[in-house]
């Protein structure tokens, strides 16, 4: 293709990955060239659906698109120094940048993954890396039907799904498929599964798509009939030939014919690699923003992430060990971090998040921005790290719980960086209040950013904090800001709380009840017609109740009264950061009355009195889906334990109201029983996470 361009196969893509040095390089165009993935490239975001389609296209001759990329200079060390390929750094290896492609070059490279090989693996080091594995699997036993595009259905299984994903596309299996996957390769639901132990559960025949190509063109078999079964003698101990260690010669005969004449056709299948001729890291940096403004969308934060890796090669690492030990995504880490140190330079609220131009851009020296990653940085971290919970009656926040408020609410990690750097004693004295404090404003939140901006004005006005008393009052401040703006909703106390939710003693007023706001318009009737202000008061409660009402999508308040039983089962889980990495999680959100009792039930007198209750906390519980696989959608167990519930005080005994049946909602009192069974486990969850952090000394 000459100078500015080489004509790839799917072998040197694979070759770039996995550095294969032996039996695959009779089919590598390019011996002399290895691909790498700058620091400043994002992660791998493809979902499974799109790698699957991608070896479909190639296997059907489809193209799929030029790679774009870059010879590394030899003579500039600081471009040279941080290469990575699928996370490792090569740096003494790699001999081009690839700038877009990344994405294509590894959904390729997967079909040189074999899992059993890695499972069989002995070698400490490399088990870790092979931990972090995807696998490809393509089934033999697929039966393409009319309507279907696909010619071949291609399985991919991951650190976070090992079981696979559904037929359909992306969709995560059931949690009952993904237990009796488990079970039926003797493993304990709680128990950490790898995806080279494992392989797809949605497939009639899967194998590994490793050993096709290895078979179609390094193997000494005639027939994919003997080279299956040597795999079998071979791997015999591995899960998968206890599920398919009967199938017979014939079946497997009947479903690879086809499957082999087309991966034959690899040998002739040819990728463009177009090269960048230059040098400078500040063109290969403005490619990237301009060549992934296109495909699958890239945010500014990741644009961002990317600038200040290629920028500052060297810190990721301490970033990317920062991150997984918060369990928060090294994107939101990074940015958070440069925005302090933006804020320590200028002396004043960094007011916008800071962009991929302000990397560039900024006023900070070089040594100023490393020695802060290498340094305070990691103290700041310890901080943070502080308020996690560290034994089952600690008072701390579960760590899921702050993965998901950076997740939502990322002002709150600049907010925690900045007490940490400015007011330390704050983490040692006023735990609680700290704990209360992000919560607060992750879930009441409204202009987040500006209350992050008083709150950080409140205490910079106040002396050197020993003691929580700079933090009195902080939460009423963030009330009525300037021009109207709202920094969080007012919050109310349990007991206000309770008294706002007015529940309805006869059948004609249920009957008027649509949502959980009707409940409150009983409250302000009987409260505030006559004598209150009345239109800034509804105001204030519609928006408390609105934020109570998505508390079952908020679910750190759930998470944090329910701590000691996320402790038990996951407080010491190692390698929960796949999960939420994957936005998985080992647990199901419970509805304690099956949703199904009323979910799309019709003709039921009460339904739209109860349903507001149906969805809401009140009713809903975290549970692990190993404790919930004998659940799905029926009642509760007569053996299932109040506490483990977690339903209310020992002195409210309405268990039965969570056993009802669907036509138990035509009588009223029964349904009433269930909407005050429901309010009352609600109060209790609110009650416990107030109380426990003492929010009133924030009011």
């Amino acid at each position: 293709m000459g100078k500015n361009a080489l004509s790839l196969s799917v072998f040197d893509l694979g070759n770039w990955e996995k550095e294969l040095q032996g039996n695959l390089n009779s089919n590598v165009c390019y011996k002399e060239v290895l691909g790498g993935i700058p620091s400043l490239q994002r992660g791998l975001v493809w979902k499974a659906n799109q790698i699957e389609l991608l070896w479909d296209s190639i296997l059907r001759g489809f193209p799929i698109g030029s790679l774009t990329g870059m010879e590394i200079p030899e003579h500039n060390p600081h471009v040279k120094q941080h290469v990575r390929i699928h996370g490792e750094r090569l740096s003494d290896k790699a001999t081009h940048y690839i700038l877009d492609g990344q994405q294509r070059a590894h959904a390729v490279a997967l079909a040189f993954y074999d899992p059993m090989e890695d499972d069989k693996c002995h070698d400490k080091s490399k088990k870790e890396q092979f931990e972090k594995r995807s696998y490809l699997w393509i089934d033999l036993g697929y039966q393409k039907k009319e309507n279907q595009k696909r010619s071949y259905l291609f399985r991919l299984v991951t650190p976070s799904h090992p079981w696979g994903f559904s037929k359909s596309g992306d969709s995560t299996l059931p949690h009952s498929k993904i237990v009796k996957h488990m079970e039926g390769i003797d493993t304990a639901t709680d128990q950490r599964l790898y995806a080279y132990q494992s392989f797809p559960a949605e497939a009639t025949f899967p194998v590994p798509l490793a050993w096709v190509i290895e078979f179609a063109f390094d193997n000494e078999c005639n027939h994919f009939v003997s080279f299956w079964n040597q795999k079998k003698e071979e791997f015999y101990e591995h899960p998968y030939f206890k599920k398919y260690n009967s199938i017979t010669n014939e079946t497997i005969e009947n479903h690879t014919k086809t499957i082999i004449e087309s991966i034959d056709k690899l040998r002739d299948y040819r990728i463009a690699f177009l090269l960048l001729q230059t040098e400078h890291i500040e063109d290969m940096q403005e490619l990237f923003e301009r060549l992934n403004r296109n495909g699958t969308q890239v945010s500014e934060l990741e644009l961002f992430y990317s600038a200040f890796k290629a920028y500052f090669p060297g810190i990721e690492s301490n970033i990317e060990g920062v991150s997984n030990e918060l369990m928060i995504h090294e994107a939101y880490v990074c940015v958070s971090a440069f925005r302090l140190l933006l804020h320590k330079k200028i002396g004043k609220f960094i007011a916008n998040e800071p962009s991929s131009k302000t990397v560039i851009s900024n006023k900070l020296d070089n040594n100023e921005i490393t020695d802060f990653f290498e340094n305070e940085f990691i103290e700041l971290k310890n901080k943070v790290l502080s308020l996690v919970m560290q034994s089952e009656d600690d008072i701390g926040l579960p760590k899921a719980a702050l993965t998901y408020i950076v997740k939502d609410s990322r002002i709150v990690l600049y907010l925690l960086f900045w007490i940490a750097s400015e007011k330390p004693a704050l983490f040692e004295q006023c735990r609680r209040a700290l704990i209360a404090l992000i919560m607060i404003i992750d879930t009441f939140g409204v202009k987040k950013d500006l209350a992050v901006k008083i709150i950080i004005s409140y205490l910079s006005q106040s002396k050197e904090a020993v003691d929580c008393d700079c933090l009195k009052g902080v939460v009423s401040q963030l009330y009525d800001l300037e021009k109207g703006a709202k920094g969080i909703e007012k919050i109310y106390s349990p007991e206000e709380l309770e008294n706002i939710l007015v529940i309805p003693d006869n059948k004609e007023k249920a009957k008027t009840i649509n949502s959980l706001w009707d409940y409150v318009l009983l409250s302000v009737e009987q409260r505030f017609l006559e004598d209150m202000q009345k239109e800034r008061e509804r105001d204030q409660l519609w928006g408390f109740v609105n934020r109570i009402h998505n508390l079952r999508h908020a679910d750190t308040i759930l998470l944090y009264a329910q701590r000691k039983y996320y402790y038990r089962k996951f407080g010491t889980y190692a390698d929960f950061s796949y999960f939420w990495q994957a936005h998985n999680r080992p647990w199901d959100y419970d509805h304690i009355l099956p949703k199904s009792v009323l979910y799309w039930q019709k003709g039921i007198e009460f339904k739209s009195f109860a349903d507001p209750w149906l969805w809401n906390i009140g009713n809903y519980r975290i549970l692990h889906f190993s404790d919930n696989r004998s659940r799905q959608d029926s009642p509760l167990g007569e053996n299932e334990k109040l506490e483990d519930l977690f339903l209310l005080p020992k002195e409210k005994n309405e268990y039965n109201a969570f056993l009802l049946k669907t036509s138990d909602f035509n009588d009223f009192e029964k349904a009433k029983r269930f909407v005050e069974a429901s309010k009352n486990r609600l109060i209790e969850i609110y009650r416990k996470w107030w109380e426990g952090l003492e929010v009133d000394n924030l009011l």
